[in-house]
Formats: C-alpha cells, sequence, structure tokens
C-alpha cells in the first residue's frame, strides 16, 4: 500500500510449508499398504507437520500443493513388481501415482504423486506406499530417494 507520498508499506504473507523424509529406510509389507515415516524434517514453518503427516493450522485454509516421492526397492534383481505412492486426506485415499512393472520385473524405481487440495482447518495429508516385491523397502533420505513436501499456494 502507499501513502500518496512516495512511502511504501509492504505486507509478507508466510504460508505454511513443509519438507521432510525418513531418517532411515523402512521396511513395507508385500502387496499392502504402508504409510511412510518421515521422521526428519529440513523445514516446517508453521510447526504443522508431526507424527508423518502435515496438518492444516488454524487460519490457514486454502489451497496446498503436495508432492511425495517413494524409492522402493525389492530384495533381489527382477523381482519388484510395482511401486504405487498415495496422498491420503484425513485417513482417506485422495490421489496417487502407480507404476507397474509385472511384465518386466525390475529391483528399485521411484514413484512420485503430486497434486494441489482444497483443505480445511484440521484436514491433515499423509504419503502411504503400496509396494509389491519381494521383502520391500522404502528407502530413506540417501540421495534424497524418499520424501514428502507441501506448501499453501493461495486461499
Amino acid at each position: 500500500t502507499s501513502d500518496g507520498a512516495g512511502n511504501l508499506t509492504t505486507q509478507k504473507t508466510n504460508y505454511p510449508a513443509f519438507f521432510a523424509y525418513p531418517s532411515s529406510s523402512q521396511t513395507a509389507t508385500h502387496n499392502t499398504s504402508v504409510k511412510i515415516l518421515f521422521q526428519t524434517e529440513s523445514y516446517d514453518t508453521n510447526s504443522a507437520f508431526a507424527d508423518s503427516k502435515f496438518t492444516v493450522p488454524s487460519g490457514q485454509a486454502g489451497k496446498y500443493y503436495i508432492y511425495a516421492s517413494v524409492y522402493g526397492e525389492a530384495a533381489a534383481n527382477a523381482t519388484l513388481e510395482s511401486n504405487k505412492i498415495m496422498i491420503y486426506i484425513n485417513g482417506t485415499q485422495s490421489f496417487y501415482n502407480s507404476n507397474d512393472f509385472r511384465t518386466n520385473q525390475i529391483r528399485s524405481f521411484t514413484s512420485t504423486v503430486s497434486s494441489s487440495f482444497d483443505l480445511s482447518v484440521g484436514d491433515y495429508v499423509e504419503a502411504y506406499a503400496y509396494i509389491v516385491g519381494t521383502s520391500p523397502v522404502v528407502q530413506a533420505q540417501t540421495a534424497n530417494r524418499s520424501y514428502f513436501e507441501g506448501y499453501r499456494i493461495g486461499s
């Protein structure tokens, strides 16, 4: 805003944002959805990320961009059949991306999913994986393998 005399006043809006990743690899159960554990935060501007989930803080309802990446790995070469990553809103699968290798199995693959969501105060967002393969594992942050992030993009 301007006071008419050339003096400007700016207002900075600090929207919620977070970036988290696993502190260690996580065993996944073959052919079963598993919540991905993100124990380490690079940043969490509103202290709204805890217990591997982001909860929309008071006064911050709006549109959010959510992104998740999971590096799924099987125990042996040519035994990974599929790698699916899902975004859950309030405990319900809302969006997913699935990669299927049944006709040409591999050992590891990074799946990503992203979308924008209208979220209300108190809504919470989590990431899940569904890996089909021999002794599957969700690999940790090493070389930026698995992570979860989001930020408010507007009202």
